[in-house]
């Protein structure tokens, strides 16, 4: 028997055995593990049509923060997000700064008139801006403004 005679030979032979192997192999049971994938389908966008919510909202808060204002003289931005359900202010907050802002914004918030009708939980969020004023009046300026 030849060197090449004897390599078909073995190839022939190992053939068969490669194949049931293979075969038997597709035929056991495969056990994947679990695989959990979290999201939100539809992400929670916040409205910004606050004043038509809160009709009274610049004259509250301007109100609740001028004399704040008047202490702490600090310019700023401070973001505020709120959750209205019917007639119900929840989950307010403050982002942003200065920081010595924050709890008028929360209070007078918690002390808003707020209805948007639906009676669905909405997102809402506006900016409150603490600005020197531009003009030369003395007036000090708290400006309310969308993002």
């Amino acid at each position: 028997m030849n060197r090449t005679s004897f390599s078909k030979l073995a190839i022939a032979a190992l053939l068969p055995m490669t194949l049931s192997m293979g075969a038997a192999h597709a035929e056991s049971p495969v056990t994947m593990n679990r695989v959990e994938v979290a999201g939100q389908s539809n992400p929670d966008i916040a409205k910004l049509n606050v004043a038509s919510a809160c009709p009274g909202i610049e004259r509250a808060m301007k109100a609740a923060l001028t004399p704040v204002w008047s202490r702490q003289g600090e310019t700023g931005l401070v973001n505020v997000q709120f959750r209205l359900q019917g007639d119900l202010v929840n989950s307010i907050a403050t982002r942003g700064g200065p920081e010595s802002y924050r709890q008028p914004i929360l209070k007078a918030m918690r002390h808003l008139s707020c209805s948007d009708g639906s009676g669905v939980n909405q997102l809402y969020a506006f900016e409150v801006q603490f600005k020197e004023p531009s003009d030369t009046s003395g007036a000090q300026t708290v400006a309310l403004l969308s993002r």
